[in-house]
């Protein structure tokens, strides 16, 4: 079972940095470019029952144009990839209310291109969550879905590098009465492949 009425989209940020390594003209090295671009998107979650899919259907997210992040348009035309920096991306607990402090959480994280019909899993969270916990994306609680990664490569270097987002969160043993939490992903754009997570 579905449900879309008990979810909020409390906040959505976008920040950008980049870094340049030039080199010396005697140097025979080409200069390595970076673009780290963080995106934050919050979610209130009001009673979870057990086993019900919440999902925010009713408020998709629309994610910050990226041409809009300092240094993303200078440096496009060198820029060959982007990748999610799993060490630097995680699930932040902001507030958490159930029986006992904790509760077996599902957490799925879809990303589309804008307008799109098919969404693409991009991360899968399974865990124990509390008041406070954050859970990085390396840690073996997620699952990073690799056709996610290349959909979200594929259009951060398109001509409308913005993408969408559905989140769905389950309660899996017990009910949660409340939940907000935070994703943070670390995108970093580069000049050469292998310097893409």
């Amino acid at each position: 079972m579905r449900t879309s009425r008990r979810i909020a989209l409390f906040a959505v940020a976008s920040f950008g940095m980049l870094s340049l390594t030039a080199t010396g003209c005697a140097d025979p090295e080409p200069r390595t470019v970076s673009l780290v671009v963080e995106q934050i998107f919050g979610t209130t979650f009001a009673a979870m029952d057990r086993g019900v899919e919440h999902t925010n259907d009713d408020n998709i997210v629309v994610t910050k144009d990226m041409r809009t992040q300092p240094g993303y348009t200078e440096l496009r035309p060198e820029l060959v990839c982007v990748g999610l920096d799993t060490s630097r991306s995680y699930l932040e607990v902001l507030q958490m209310t159930a029986t006992g402090g904790e509760a077996a959480f599902s957490y799925t994280f879809e990303i589309r291109e804008v307008g799109g019909i098919a969404w693409t899993e991009l991360g899968q969270l399974t865990t124990t969550i509390s008041q406070n916990s954050s859970v990085f994306m390396s840690e073996p609680a997620w699952t990073v879905n690799s056709n996610g990664l290349q959909l979200l490569n594929l259009i951060a270097l398109s001509d409308k590098p913005q993408y969408e987002v559905r989140f769905t969160g389950i309660a899996t043993d017990a009910p949660i009465d409340s939940l907000e939490v935070e994703v943070h992903l670390e995108l970093k754009f580069a000049n050469f492949s292998a310097d893409c997570p």
